[in-house]
């Protein structure tokens, strides 16, 4: 799951605007832990917060330049929304530890971006990400006052590649309410959340790129032609992990290329056992038999080998069939982990 980086050098005296922006994702312990620290004389230090936080499968926090640095330059990929306090020069940073990750790095960018960091963080993502919907900067003082010296930020304002917007005063209640609905909504997120079941079986038994597969079926984002291949690559990757777990007990049921054959895998998986009264695979059912059924039939009929320009595929047919392959995601599951 890509994450939210949350890049901040003061957390301990930030502890109430961390539980007021990411409480929907830091659990409750995280949360009682944090709360408590407020009411502690000497306070957490900024490690402490992060190994509180950073337990969260979705929020990553940053306290030292250096450090965020590095995650921003090698594995920005990694994140999804970046959050990052303008000012990080509370925290001491050395130019040598920079150097080793930005070779750009000297004497004279230090000083020209001491005590706005954020900003240089902001043109290291340039041309990286989408900075205009990922990248948010807090300040501690009103935006024309900050963008006063920022003449690069002005030439990205200038260019449609920021805004104003993505400027957050801390102070600014209804920015900062923006900010939290922005946090609440990252779709990525929200679909992996609430898909989680079925993401951590694929992601487990398939693999990364299967895993992706099923995130990009699920943001609904594509054609249905594309949905359709879709359902058809995780059905077929399905079966085939099936048959490499099950191979000494179906048998060899390959092709010519070595590759397993579907229809003989589900004509076994389905088998009706007429003298045990049961399945020849134990977790199979009548809804399993049928969901798969379907699944193979119709993906088979309308796949991307079909020349029907007439298809009967609409949305409601992509639906029906991702709540069928979620189904079979979980018999898959139980199988693997019967295996």
């Amino acid at each position: 799951m890509k994450k939210i980086l949350y890049i901040e050098d003061e957390l301990s005296t930030n502890i109430p605007r961390i539980i007021n922006l990411f409480q929907k994702y830091i659990g409750p312990k995280q949360i009682k832990k944090l709360n408590n620290w407020l009411d502690d004389d000497f306070g957490p230090t900024n490690k402490e917060i992060e190994n509180c936080i950073n337990t969260s499968n979705v929020l990553e926090v940053s306290s030292n330049f250096s450090n965020a640095l590095e995650k921003v330059i090698l594995h920005h990929e990694n994140y999804c929304l970046f959050i990052v306090d303008r000012n990080l020069a509370n925290c001491d940073y050395h130019i040598d530890d920079i150097k080793s990750i930005d070779s750009n790095f000297s004497e004279e960018i230090y000083e020209r971006y001491y005590e706005r960091e954020g900003d240089y963080i902001i043109l290291q993502l340039f041309g990286k990400i989408n900075l205009l919907s990922r990248f948010y900067c807090l300040t501690a003082f009103p935006v024309e006052d900050e963008l006063r010296s920022a003449f690069e930020i002005r030439g990205l304002i200038d260019g449609n590649n920021f805004s104003k917007n993505n400027y957050i005063e801390k102070g600014n209640d209804p920015k900062i309410k923006i900010l939290k609905s922005v946090i609440n909504d990252i779709k990525s997120i929200s679909i992996e959340l609430e898909n989680k079941s079925y993401c951590d079986i694929i992601r487990r038994y398939c693999g990364e790129v299967k895993y992706k597969e099923l995130l990009t079926l699920l943001s609904n984002e594509e054609s249905n032609k594309s949905s359709l291949n879709n359902i058809r690559n995780l059905y077929e990757s399905l079966l085939t992990k099936y048959f490499e777990k099950n191979e000494c007990e179906i048998g060899n049921i390959r092709n010519h290329n070595h590759r397993p054959k579907l229809n003989e895998i589900l004509r076994w998986v389905t088998d009706w056992d007429n003298e045990l009264k049961e399945y020849k695979d134990k977790n199979c059912n009548t809804i399993i038999k049928n969901f798969a059924n379907s699944i193979y039939f119709i993906t088979s009929e309308y796949g991307s080998h079909s020349s029907d320009s007439n298809q009967p595929i609409t949305d409601d047919t992509i639906s029906a069939l991702i709540y069928m392959l979620k189904s079979m995601i979980i018999w898959f599951g139980n199988v693997m982990e019967d295996s």
